[in-house]
This record gives C-alpha cells, sequence and structure tokens, in this order.
C-alpha cells in the first residue's frame, strides 16, 4: 500500500482531522479523569484514614494519614513509569472476555 492510501503524510505521521482528534482528546481526558477519580477519590478518598491507622505508627495520627496520602502520591506518579499501557493492553482484554463469558 502507498502513504496516500493509508492516510500517512510524507513524514510517516497519521493525518486526523479536527472532528477525530477533538473526540480523541475528549475520549482520553474522559478517560483520565474516571481513572483518576477511581484512583484517588474512592480508594484513598475513602480508605486513607483505615490505611493510617492499620498500616503507619499509631504515635501520631496525623502524620500516619500524611503518609499514607505521601503513598498514594508515589503510587499515582509512578503508575505510567511501571509499565501500565502494556499491562492494560493484556489485562482490559482478558477481561472484558470473561465478563462477556460470563453474561
Amino acid at each position: 500500500m502507498s502513504q496516500t492510501t493509508m492516510g500517512l503524510a510524507a513524514g510517516g505521521v497519521a493525518e486526523l482531522d479536527a472532528g477525530t482528534r477533538r473526540r480523541a482528546v475528549v475520549s482520553g481526558a474522559v478517560g483520565n479523569f474516571v481513572e483518576l477519580y477511581d484512583f484517588l477519590i474512592l480508594i484513598y478518598g475513602l480508605f486513607a484514614a483505615q490505611i493510617a491507622a492499620n498500616f503507619f505508627p499509631k504515635g501520631n495520627k496525623t502524620v500516619a494519614l500524611l503518609q499514607a496520602f505521601a503513598i498514594c502520591g508515589v503510587g499515582f506518579f509512578m503508575r505510567p513509569v511501571g509499565g501500565w499501557r502494556r499491562l492494560s493492553s493484556w489485562s482490559l482484554p482478558q477481561s472484558s472476555v470473561r465478563s462477556r463469558s460470563c453474561s
């Protein structure tokens, strides 16, 4: 196939129209928001006090809570480094196949 039939520009980069580009940006933003909400608000927001009480020293509750939030921050910033895309490209199709087979 030639590059013109594949929709590639001379440099090998695909040219997207404005509608497709806008849809990709909005879809990515919504996906990131949902993941951020799930990771930060639901898990650490609801369970930070329990995590601090069970896994950190009991002398000072404020320091224990701040340590729990620090662990959340480290986990949040290390997610892209840890190969999230490679792992999710394998696990998401697997979970969708299993969910589909149950229904």
